[in-house]
């Protein structure tokens, strides 16, 4: 074989190197612009490079915390504003339970100041109810100032017939004799001190001698007994002296 031949072989093997060599070179970069047309495709398509990423990730954590220190603020102003209502509900308990002590106190003062008028009242209606006009007469007997006389009706009764005198201290007509003196004198029930109480052997009538507390108002009350209506008071003599003391 010749030299020009040898050549001209040598010269193709070289050209088709240099091309195969080109055409690897084109094919890398060919490969390398399409990776980076899919790579800007897929970023351009979230609008987002990987730093914006990175940047709204850091802002999503910071509103994170944001958020979180916010609630924590919030939960704890929640928790003072419950501990001040806990607080001005329990003051409010307390001052409600001030105000109702003081008026049960004042109910209760109020009640005890009507029972204290009503026990006045009774007893003042006691010496009064029915109250009689009445006359004032002389008398002969000289330990008698006045004798007042008057139409009092019977007091009423709780017994049966027939009667019985009962001088008994409690008994039901002992009892009714007072009450009849009450009525006919007014003097009242915490106010009389009995003396005496004489039948004069007449089981129909009784006298009673009687005095106020302060022993300044003294008198003697003559009482006849109506059956099934109790003791009638017949007058009331005043009298100057307590002749029935020595013997009580």
């Amino acid at each position: 074989m010749s030299d020009s031949n040898k050549n001209s072989r040598s010269e193709r093997f070289e050209k088709r190197r240099k091309s195969t060599k080109l055409l690897n070179i084109l094919i890398v970069v060919a490969l390398v612009l399409a990776l980076m047309l899919v790579w800007m495709f897929l970023f351009a398509d979230s609008g987002q490079s990987p730093d914006d990423d990175q940047s709204l990730s850091d802002e999503y954590s910071n509103d994170e915390d944001e958020d979180s220190e916010n609630e924590e603020a919030n939960e704890e102003n929640d928790n003072e504003s419950d501990n001040e209502d806990e607080s001005k509900n329990e003051d409010d308990d307390s001052t409600e339970e001030e105000d109702t002590s003081e008026n049960e106190e004042a109910s209760e003062e109020e009640s005890e100041e009507e029972q204290d008028e009503n026990t006045d009242e009774n007893e003042e209606s006691d010496s009064n109810e029915d109250e009689v006009d009445t006359n004032s007469e002389s008398s002969d007997d000289p330990n008698v100032k006045e004798v007042l006389t008057g139409n009092w009706d019977p007091i009423g009764t709780e017994q049966e017939e027939p009667h019985k005198i009962n001088y008994s201290e409690g008994s039901q007509d002992r009892q009714e004799m007072e009450q009849a003196i009450r009525y006919a004198t007014g003097l009242n029930e915490g106010d009389m001190i009995v003396w005496a109480l004489e039948s004069g052997g007449d089981p129909s009538r009784v006298t009673g001698t009687v005095t106020n507390r302060a022993q300044d108002e003294i008198f003697r009350v003559p009482m006849v007994w109506v059956e099934n209506e109790g003791w009638e008071p017949q007058r009331v003599e005043v009298l100057k002296e307590n002749d029935k003391e020595d013997a009580y």
